[in-house]
């Protein structure tokens, strides 16, 4: 689902929640669908909460978001010094 909207994945049964005026995929801390394992939502898509405040949808936030996947899913290559 590389590419999707919020309101694209509704019918998907992803967990779909609305914050403020954005949509987003309510994700568990390690950025995985709840019952979805296999997929994972990042950056202004993904629902994260982090001590009862919702991640602001930012630059930052995404890059280490997708870092954190990339190293769950064992795919993250770094540069060797």
């Amino acid at each position: 689902m590389n590419g999707r909207r919020a309101r694209e994945l509704r019918g998907a049964g992803l967990g779909t929640c609305r914050y403020r005026t954005t949509a987003g995929v309510t994700v568990l801390p390690t950025l995985q669908v709840v019952g979805r394992p296999e997929v994972y939502v990042v950056d202004d898509l993904a629902y994260v909460e982090e001590q009862g405040r919702p991640l602001p949808m930012v630059a930052p936030v995404a890059n280490q978001q997708g870092t954190a996947v990339a190293r769950a899913r064992g795919t993250l290559d770094l540069p060797s010094t």
